[in-house]
């Protein structure tokens, strides 16, 4: 009552939130990754959170599914994270990401790793985009322009209209 009552007749959007991603590991357990909501809490094995989730999730469901170490895990998570950064209003800023290890081990990168990992990530994108670019612009599609429709039932139509004409 004294916390979430109050904030009823909001609209969704302007109460007061927290979500939440929490990677538990310890000894003899798993590492796992629960998902926090308002009151709802559980876990989960993909899952992004915040204003860019739609483009987040659509790349995590694209790009992670394999079996990959946990420095390729994240190599891909600074990836996603750096196209949803510059590709979603709002996202942005600097990036400080914790790896969670089997046995309670983590690690922590700091922001001028990432943003050199994003800045390379970036020039890599430019050179593949050319060729994708390329291939996509190859392909052919077949346009039937309206304009150029009209004039050819046009004249499907007056060549079989029988002409009706006078001898002198």
């Amino acid at each position: 009552d004294d916390h979430l009552a109050r904030w009823v007749y909001f609209a969704e959007r302007e109460r007061p939130t927290v979500e939440l991603l929490i990677g538990v590991t310890g000894k003899n357990m798993y590492p796992q990754l629960f998902h926090y909501e308002g009151t709802s809490f559980h876990q989960t094995k993909t899952k992004a959170i915040g204003d860019g989730v739609l483009l987040a999730d659509e790349m995590i469901h694209r790009y992670c599914s394999g079996n990959y170490t946990i420095t390729q895990l994240g190599n891909l998570g600074v990836y996603i994270l750096s196209k949803v950064k510059n590709g979603v209003e709002g996202c942005g800023g600097p990036t400080h990401i914790t790896f969670l290890r089997k046995g309670g081990d983590f690690t922590f990168t700091e922001n001028d790793e990432i943003k050199a990992m994003e800045e390379s990530f970036l020039e890599v994108e430019k050179s593949s985009d050319k060729v994708l670019v390329e291939a996509v612009i190859g392909k052919p599609l077949h346009l039937s322009w309206y304009s150029e429709l009209s004039k050819k039932k046009a004249a499907q139509l007056a060549s079989k209209i029988p002409m009706k004409g006078t001898c002198g």
